[in-house]
């Protein structure tokens, strides 16, 4: 299984010129991905990073993956989130990377994140490489075809097939870990009742739903007092608001 994808970025240089910009400078320029050299500071998760870009912080969202939640306010420690997490840790903590956008994303998502791609100094898209040891999902947002997708898909389609990280027998796939609730009241509030299993999730201030089968379905955890909801059919679910997710 292919572990990299090298960037030739002399040749990116010579070619497009607009490409490569000064260290510490964030290019806005639409329509080009634009390369910096960056240091990681901070880990927030197995897929959000800080780092520091001539002494100025950011924080950068890693473009095309998903780990499992360690972080959100509204929902469970997510299984397999703390190793992703850690993994993380242990490759960039601390390190000098590139990053390089990609004009399908965009410049910056609903948090004002910046969206890259993470390269390692021997030239290794980190992306990839967490979908590739299976501690990451690959991630699609609204449909959008960038640069690695295919990369990452099958990525992902190996690491599943060799049981990698989260696909490991002995791992629980990315589903949120079990919360043990002294009430048993709230802990059935979470819980769908009787033939409504549609996840209506609030993501990024958006309301989408979920069917059974879906990709994103088993590792969406439903928080009611965070206002997300369980629904019998698609028609409720449409006319509460919320759409059906890219995914299904």
């Amino acid at each position: 299984m292919l572990k990299k994808i090298l960037v030739p970025v002399l040749i990116l240089c010579l070619a497009v010129p607009l490409f490569c910009v000064a260290a510490g400078k964030i290019a806005k320029t639409a329509g080009v991905a634009v390369s910096e050299m960056a240091v990681v500071y901070y880990v927030t998760d197995g897929d959000t990073i800080k780092v520091k870009i001539k002494g100025k912080s950011y924080i950068v969202r890693l473009i095309g993956v998903d780990t499992p939640e360690t972080k959100d306010p509204r929902k469970a420690v997510q299984c397999f989130g703390k190793e992703a997490s850690d993994y993380t840790k242990k490759k960039l903590l601390n390190q000098t990377v590139t990053l390089i956008s990609d004009p399908v994303s965009g410049n910056k998502d609903l948090h004002s994140r910046l969206l890259r791609y993470v390269f390692l100094a021997d030239g290794t898209n980190f992306d990839h490489q967490l979908i590739s040891d299976g501690y990451a999902y690959e991630y699609t947002y609204q449909s959008q075809l960038y640069r690695y997708r295919d990369d990452f898909k099958k990525a992902q389609q190996d690491a599943r097939d060799n049981k990698r990280g989260l696909w490991a027998d002995s791992a629980c796939h990315g589903v949120a870990s079990p919360v043990i609730s002294s009430s048993t009241e709230a802990s059935a509030a979470n819980s769908p009742t009787a033939g409504c299993v549609i996840k209506g999730n609030i993501s990024s201030r958006e309301k989408i739903y979920h069917l059974p089968g879906c990709k994103s379905y088993d590792k969406t955890v439903i928080d009611e007092q965070a206002g997300e909801k369980w629904f019998c059919n698609e028609a409720e679910a449409v006319q509460a608001g919320w759409r059906k997710a890219k995914n299904c």
